[in-house]
């Protein structure tokens, strides 16, 4: 498992939109999985679920981002990423790192 933490400037609905867009066109195989949408404390939340097949690993790797609205147009988004292992024991997370990377160079390119 590996995980990124990040606040950028903008508003909510473009940062999500553009993050999606990042994510889906950063690979062949990453496909947008689920959605969800709610209202906490007057503030907007959204969560997102993204899935893509890595060589390395020989499998699919879900990565989750939660994106929650701040003051003053900025956006806190946290996105973790898993399965990127196969039997008993996971030794090595070089498909979840390459893919919360993914995210990371998204953000870097839009913010």
């Amino acid at each position: 498992m590996s995980s990124l933490n990040r606040i950028v400037q903008g508003n909510f609905n473009t940062v999500v939109k553009e993050v999606e867009n990042g994510i889906m066109n950063s690979s062949l195989s990453a496909s947008f999985e689920d959605d969800y949408n709610t209202m906490v404390g007057g503030k907007q939340v959204a969560l997102r679920v993204f899935e893509r097949y890595t060589m390395m690993g020989g499998n699919r790797l879900t990565m989750s981002v939660l994106f929650t609205e701040r003051e003053r147009d900025s956006v806190e988004i946290y996105a973790v990423t898993s399965g990127g292992g196969g039997g008993l024991v996971k030794i090595i997370n070089w498909g979840e790192d390459s893919f919360l990377g993914t995210l990371e160079r998204v953000l870097n390119d839009l913010f």
